[in-house]
């Protein structure tokens, strides 16, 4: 299929963009703004899925008015047009006045929209949102439309996948630079207390979640003590013990695995759903702390909005929790000297009144 030469300029200039693609807002703007220009249409816009791909958010947009983004963000399952694009199909509604899978039907007659195009991004084999094409007029999509926004599509993809990717490798410099932080920071003081305190709210701040906790097992009991936490309310700490056979995530954390819930309210491996949800936990994660592959707690993290942790962020956590763990043996080793000397030094000194007894022969 022979594309029109607007079509053809408008993808020469968006592929040129790509080698700029760390600013993802201005090359997703400049595609909205190309494919309302090069086919004349009244606007577009691209949204993208969210991390657990509930709901579209609007990145760009381009000949619509504020009132009628306002509706932003779409929920996926209230959408049939969306549901259908995210599958890979090119939705047409040519008129949405007549077509029952176009829920903004109010929105659209305020807004003089009469058809719309909707395409997913597709990058492999998933869909990272969609773009949209706008008409005023009940319009009848050529199929050199059509595949001019495909195009148009593959090529929004891959400039949010490229900066994607960069964003990931800053982010991994970033999370090295937390890493020595923590580190330094809970290696400056052999206080057992101190090296808790400093870890939970250390983790809590450089990672920027809404809480931390750290819980120490207690063998004996089988319960994990909560040894520190930064971001929690009284009320939730003192919402009951941790009792490793009753909660899923700390067992399968001090078996060694990295363990995230993306909803603590419904997931099965939270023990206190009820709990999170008045506290506004939304999301969380758990790492083991180990000492000479044994366990001696669970490092957690909190967050108070749905989150999809990526690999990334449990490698981090994991560094983390082994570091911390770590501070915590030594700050314990320390204090075991320092009583094993004063023990001593004890001994001594209540050993002397014999000692002198025996060299001045004194009765």
């Amino acid at each position: 299929m022979v594309l029109e030469k607007e079509h053809c300029l408008a993808l020469f200039e968006i592929s040129k963009s790509l080698a700029s693609a760390r600013n993802l807002p201005a090359i997703l703007q400049v595609i909205v703004k190309d494919a309302t220009e090069a086919t004349g249409a009244k606007a577009s816009s691209i949204r993208l899925l969210d991390e657990i791909g509930k709901s579209l958010k609007r990145v760009a947009a381009y000949g619509l008015s504020n009132a009628y983004l306002k509706k932003d963000p779409i929920e996926v399952e209230k959408s049939p047009v969306d549901q259908e694009a995210l599958r890979g199909k090119v939705v047409v509604i040519t008129d949405v006045t007549a077509d029952p899978r176009w829920l903004y039907s109010e929105e659209s007659k305020h807004e003089k929209i009469g058809s719309v195009l909707t395409l997913s991004l597709p990058m492999h084999d998933t869909a990272l949102g969609t773009i949209r094409l706008y008409f005023s007029q009940p319009h009848k999509f050529s199929e050199t439309e059509i595949e001019f926004m495909t195009a148009l599509a593959g090529l929004g993809a891959i400039a949010i996948d490229n900066a994607r990717a960069y964003e990931r490798t800053e982010k991994r410099c970033a999370d090295l630079a937390v890493l020595n932080r923590v580190a330094e920071e809970i290696n400056r003081t052999l206080n057992l207390s101190d090296v808790i305190n400093l870890a939970a709210k250390n983790v809590a701040q450089l990672i920027g979640v809404k809480a931390s906790s750290i819980r120490l097992l207690d063998e004996k009991t089988g319960t994990l003590k909560l040894a520190a936490a930064y971001g929690l309310s009284d009320a939730y700490i003192k919402k009951g013990p941790v009792e490793v056979k009753k909660s899923p995530i700390d067992q399968r954390a001090l078996q060694g695995e990295i363990v995230a819930i993306t909803d603590a309210a419904t997931d099965p491996l939270w023990e206190y759903p009820e709990e999170a949800k008045r506290e506004g936990i939304v999301s969380a994660m758990a790492a083991p702390m180990f000492i000479k592959n044994k366990a001696i707690g669970v490092l957690r993290i909190y967050t108070g909005q749905p989150h999809i942790f990526f690999d990334e962020e449990k490698e981090l956590l994991e560094a983390i929790a082994r570091h911390t763990a770590i501070a915590i043996e030594n700050a314990r080793l320390y204090e075991f000297t320092v009583k094993s000397h004063d023990e001593l030094i004890q001994e001594v000194l209540r050993g002397l009144p014999d000692v002198w007894s025996t060299v001045t022969g004194a009765a």
